[in-house]
């Protein structure tokens, strides 16, 4: 039986690991990519839905704006 050897984890031909210990590492290692990327593409959409809140914001506050300089003249 060939071992391989990856990030600490022993793992066998047949891409099983040997130990519990391994597993856990493996689990903990999965969840920490599968987190990273949630998070990532959460930040992602979160940083475009305010981009998009602030340029709405800013467009009624100039139109708001130009209305009240029309009318003050």
């Amino acid at each position: 039986m060939n071992m391989k050897y990856v990030s600490g984890v022993n793992i066998n031909d047949e891409l099983h690991v040997a130990t519990a210990r391994d597993l856990r590492i493996c689990n903990g290692q999965i969840r920490e990519l599968v987190v990273g990327r949630l998070n990532h593409e959460i930040a992602g959409k979160l940083v475009d839905s305010i981009n998009i809140l602030r340029e709405s914001y800013i467009g009624e506050l100039i139109a708001k704006t130009s209305s009240i300089l029309i009318y003050s003249h």
